[in-house]
């Protein structure tokens, strides 16, 4: 979990660096690095970006925007009958 949160505060800051708030473009640009600097398995390298972009769209539709976003509890994005049956922490 805590490779998770480090690929997803890094996700959260290359898109929102780099305007990239599409699945393809997202996709292209941070699927690869997940897999391989982080270790995550892909189903939860896609999910990370997925949750970085919704984390970066909201921000970036704030009209108050105050420093970028940063993850700082432990968490996961889970897609519902797409994930893990089990999640043990």
């Amino acid at each position: 979990m805590k490779r998770y949160r480090e690929a997803l505060n890094y996700s959260i800051k290359f898109i929102i660096e780099n305007k990239a708030i599409s699945l393809g473009k997202a996709h292209r640009l941070l699927y690869k690095v997940l897999k391989e600097k982080y270790g995550l398995p892909s189903k939860i390298a896609i999910n990370c970006y997925r949750e970085a972009i919704a984390i970066a769209k909201s921000w970036l539709k704030n009209t108050n925007k105050g420093k970028i976003p940063i993850v700082r509890s432990l968490r996961i994005w889970l897609t519902y009958e797409q994930g893990y049956s089990k999640v043990i922490m």
